[in-house]
């Protein structure tokens, strides 16, 4: 009586691994991304159709360490909108880009500019 087993699935070399936070998951798997039991992430191949979707959406695992988010009031509702627009407009002009799952605003923390706003950084 022989015996075989299945090969473990081996995560091609090409894989781009994505920051897929839990809630997000069945949005990745319809995008196609896979999961990776073994470092427990969530990949695409670089190659994949849906790679710079899956890539605007969900970063990478590297890039979400190095993103620092800002907010105009922390602690607070936001009560006058003019001022809310006018900090949107500089935080923009200074390269912070916009993270749709977060919905807050981020700069990378090697931006020299960051330091304009780190009484907005939320850590």
């Amino acid at each position: 009586m022989s015996t075989s087993y299945a090969k473990p699935f081996q995560v091609p070399s090409t894989a781009h691994y994505l920051f897929v936070p839990y809630d997000y998951k069945e949005e990745a798997k319809q995008l196609g991304a896979w999961y990776d039991a073994t470092k427990k992430q969530w990949y695409c191949t670089k190659n994949h159709l849906s790679k710079d979707v899956l890539i605007q959406m969900f970063g990478d695992k590297h890039e979400t360490e190095l993103r620092a988010y800002v907010h105009i009031n922390p602690d607070q509702e936001i009560t006058d909108w003019d001022e809310y627009k006018e900090f949107i407009a500089q935080v923009k002009c200074h390269g912070a880009k916009y993270d749709k799952l977060k919905k807050l605003f981020f700069f990378y923390r090697n931006n020299p500019n960051l330091a304009m706003f780190e009484d907005y950084v939320l850590d």
